[in-house]
């Protein structure tokens, strides 16, 4: 037999020849990136938007969670929702709807958007005060006493009973 000779390949189409230096390399990657970046932009984080995702949730919501939602006042800080509300109680509500969030991430395609719920003192609700009770007579008897002492006297001088 013959010994063989080495032969010389055509180089394949994953070789080193064809992946050239490192410079050339680093440019195909970076217009790529560019490519990829200018066709899949991100729809803007607007408040319009914003609002109107909002409201859109809002009405599948549960009622007691739709009006909560419907009277959130929205502020966008870069990647960040703030949703200012007015009680304690509408702060956790919107903290468990998690659905919201999710569906905020995806709407503006950011899935690091963070929606931050706080509470705004200027949209607290009024108190609503308990209407006043009945006083007893023996209650309006010590109020007296506590405007005017001398009507203690006259209590007491004309031997007065209180009626229940």
């Amino acid at each position: 037999k013959e010994p063989s000779k080495p032969t010389l390949r055509r180089p394949s189409k994953h070789s080193l020849m064809q992946i050239g230096n490192l410079n050339s390399i680093t440019e195909q990657v970076k217009s790529k990136q560019q490519q990829s970046a200018t066709t899949t932009e991100k729809p803007d984080l607007s408040k319009d938007v914003l609002r109107k995702t909002w409201n859109d949730y809002a009405e599948t919501a549960r009622d007691s969670v739709r009006v909560m939602l419907k009277n959130t006042e929205l502020i966008i800080q870069e990647e960040q929702i703030i949703a200012r509300v007015g009680t304690k109680l509408a702060q956790n509500i919107i903290q468990q709807e998690r659905n919201l969030v999710q569906l905020l991430r995806k709407t503006f395609q950011r899935p690091r958007l963070a929606v931050q719920v706080q509470i705004d003192s200027t949209k607290t609700p009024p108190k609503v005060e308990q209407p006043k009770r009945k006083l007893t007579p023996k209650e309006k008897l010590g109020k007296m006493i506590e405007q005017n002492p001398l009507v203690r006297d006259l209590y007491e001088r004309f031997d007065l009973t209180v009626d229940e």
